[in-house]
């Protein structure tokens, strides 16, 4: 803010201007009386606020200016909270998005804990090998007492005949030398193999920036409200009858697939893997029998189900976690795995003979909630092929075998149908949720794809076949992406 400065009115000077001042010069207005006193002629003119005043007031006045953007700079509130050493979070009046999200105690403190709980898991695992190497040594010690007596006795009875000579000895060390073979070789020895070296421990935590280049997040999460999944109501299923924009090739077996909005994670022989759609490569973990995977979207990972355990996967951090409270409770091996985001809980089923149960487990604090035994979940005679929450979780829905067809059927959180649909073929293992109430089914060795419309009319989508592979399991990647799992690519239609 600066003076501003009035010509004089005599016409020779009409047109010239002053050289820079700090001083205000009189001017011939002597009706104009300073807005502060008014009292005195107005003699200076502030051209940020456009104010006339006195010679003494306009002093005043510039003082009051730089005492207030000296405020500003040092003393305000919003400054305080952003540069106070003591303070680890915003003043509810002043904070604003970017004072909220800078708490560098809170960071530092979240890597303290990480650092803690890393220590954690290198001490349990370590514990864990001591144990496994003193129950192997064990196992050592008792087979050498188990043929220590036999030998012993062999070799007194030998003694106390008096057959012993010279040409015995090579044959009990050649007795004695294949017992230490049989125990070497026993299923429990075992070799250490350090890979400390291997691990990146740089990589292991990184402190980033979250905002990209316009300001937003750099994943786009589904908006949620009350575990409903806001998509995109318009759908073009057409699309699926056309190639597909983009293919992974060359995959090896399994079914399993799961998708958030910017994650694919499916199984690949024995390995879970992971990509990005816009990546070029894939995170591949080591892990037998994945059966079904799904996405959490509250607690930002997938739950990956296995034929004997279920486990937590980050694909931010990519940490597999095993959910040990999460236990087979009958026969069979886990199946299907769907996550309700309404109530923040996880329905899984089993693979049986005997019918498949189906079990409820609060995710939060793992504990299961609810079970439904045979013939709630199935009759003891079928099978569940899969099962999967609807978008907004009100309701359930299950593909049953009842060894000629396959059924579709929609029922309540509560296990009571609502209405049944004969697909009239076998193997639809896998299907998704879609909005306005529809579902999305594929079947195995088939190349085409069946639409449940809301008023539960069937009707069939036939695809180009790429490479003339069979469907093997979809997920919905974002509000309009189908990933769709063949025997040997993953395809990806954007409807």
């Amino acid at each position: 803010m600066s003076s501003g400065i009035f010509p004089t009115t005599t016409s020779t000077l009409r047109n010239m201007r002053h050289a820079p001042t700090n001083l205000a010069l009189p001017i011939q207005v002597p009706s104009l009386k300073c807005d502060t006193c008014a009292q005195n002629d107005a003699t200076a003119l502030c051209i940020g606020c456009y104010g006339s005043f006195c010679f003494d007031c306009f002093i005043k006045h510039r003082k009051k200016i730089s005492e207030d953007f000296g405020k500003l700079i040092y003393n305000h509130d919003l400054f305080v909270t952003l540069f106070e050493v003591n303070s680890s979070s915003a003043s509810a009046t002043t904070a604003t998005e970017s004072t909220k999200k800078l708490d560098p105690l809170r960071v530092l403190a979240e890597i303290d804990s990480w650092e803690e709980d890393l220590r954690t898991k290198l001490e349990r695992m370590a514990n864990e090998a001591r144990q496994y190497v003193k129950a192997r040594v064990d196992d050592r010690y008792d087979e050498i007492f188990r043929s220590y007596p036999a030998i012993k006795q062999n070799l007194r009875t030998k003694e106390e005949a008096k057959r012993h000579i010279e040409a015995t000895l090579p044959t009990i060390k050649k007795n004695l030398c294949e017992i230490n073979d049989t125990i070497e070789s026993l299923p429990g020895t075992m070799s250490l193999n350090f890979q400390s070296e291997e691990i990146d421990l740089k990589k292991a935590a990184k402190v980033i920036s979250t905002r990209n280049p316009s300001g937003t997040s750099g994943v786009n999460r589904r908006a949620i409200t009350t575990g409903t999944m806001k998509m995109k109501a318009s759908l073009n299923f057409n699309n699926l009858g056309q190639p597909p924009f983009k293919k992974i090739e060359r995959l090896g077996g399994g079914m399993a697939i799961g998708a958030s909005d910017k994650f694919i994670v499916y199984r690949n022989d024995n390995d879970l893997c992971m990509i990005e759609l816009t990546k070029e490569y894939c995170i591949a973990i080591p892990l037998e029998g994945v059966n079904d995977i799904c996405w959490c979207a509250e607690f930002d990972y997938f739950v990956i189900l296995t034929e004997k355990q279920v486990f937590t996967f980050d694909p931010n951090t990519r940490e597999l976690y095993h959910i040990s409270e999460i236990k087979l409770s009958t026969k069979g091996e886990f199946w299907r795995c769907t996550y309700a985001g309404n109530t923040n809980t996880l329905l899984l089923c089993y693979w049986s003979r005997g019918g498949s149960p189906i079990e409820e487990w609060k995710l939060s604090s793992p504990a299961r909630t609810k079970l439904w035994q045979v013939p709630q979940s199935c009759e003891e005679t079928e099978i569940i092929q899969c099962m999967r929450v609807s978008l907004n979780g009100s309701c359930v829905a299950l593909t049953i075998n009842n060894g000629e067809q396959d059924y579709f059927i929609l029922r309540d959180r509560d296990m009571k149908q609502i209405h049944q649909i004969p697909l009239r073929i076998t193997d639809c293992f896998s299907f998704v949720s879609l909005p306005n109430s529809t579902w999305l089914l594929s079947i195995l060795g088939y190349h085409k794809l069946f639409l449940i419309a809301s008023n539960y009319n069937l009707s069939k989508i036939q695809q180009t076949g790429p490479d003339k592979a069979s469907t093997r399991g979809i997920a919905m990647l974002g509000d309009n992406i189908v990933a769709e799992r063949t025997a040997s690519t993953i395809c990806f239609f954007k409807l």
